[in-house]
């Protein structure tokens, strides 16, 4: 949370990343591993693959920009 505020001077609610890392985990982009307290997040196959079409569209739309 303190890297988005730093990054893009928003700072979300106390929730709102569990929220987001839980939906991206049940929608299979992501997995998590329970480490001790911690739980550790890897962007899966599908996530790789989702991250680089949205590159490519980002991409895209800057171009007709």
């Amino acid at each position: 949370m303190e890297q988005m505020e730093k990054r893009f001077g928003w700072k979300p609610g106390l929730v709102t990343p569990y929220v987001v890392m839980y939906k991206l985990e049940e929608d299979g982009f992501i997995r998590g591993a329970d480490k001790g307290r911690r739980r550790y997040y890897y962007i899966s196959p599908k996530g790789k693959e989702l991250l680089k079409k949205a590159r490519k569209r980002l991409r895209d739309t800057a171009d007709k920009v």
